[in-house]
């Protein structure tokens, strides 16, 4: 369940900001991604959240999907480094898709410094807008919200 349940006006202002759409029309769905509240209207959805809410989003989502993230960049997280050898072994866990994940998340030394450098390098909307990557700022009343739209 999303975490918010104090500012769900707000959060319902934010999401028709995004969606274009009136309160009426948006619906709350009853589940979440990765504690961000999901809403849709008209076949579209999106997550919304706080800035600490989704850097949790994010942070549980590089961890769920770690096999799936450049075997050089995971490489150089490692203790051993960015050899040649290292890339070669995690390439080779990775053609086992989700189920190397844990495996791969072993090799990485501080998983952390790990995220941090991702959500740094490529910004949160990569890692939770499987639509368009992007993230989207919303403030309303002095209060900011981060969007990102699903489908």
């Amino acid at each position: 369940m999303c975490q918010i349940e104090l500012s769900v006006s707000r959060l319902e202002q934010a999401a028709t900001q995004v969606l274009g759409c009136d309160v009426e029309e948006l619906t709350k769905e009853s589940y979440d991604m990765y504690g961000l509240c999901v809403f849709s209207d008209c076949g579209q959805e999106v997550a919304i959240g706080t800035d600490e809410e989704a850097d949790k989003a994010a942070a549980e989502y590089i961890k769920d999907s770690v096999w799936s993230i450049r075997s050089e960049y995971i490489a150089s997280h490692t203790k051993r480094g960015a050899s040649n050898d290292m890339i070669k072994a995690i390439t080779a866990l990775q053609e086992a898709c989700e189920d190397c994940n844990d495996d791969i998340l072993c090799l990485i030394e501080d998983i952390d410094e790990f995220i941090k450098d991702a959500i740094s390098a490529d910004g949160r909307g990569t890692f939770l807008s499987p639509f368009d990557s992007e993230e989207t700022e919303i403030d309303i009343d002095g209060e900011t919200f981060y969007a990102y739209r699903l489908n």
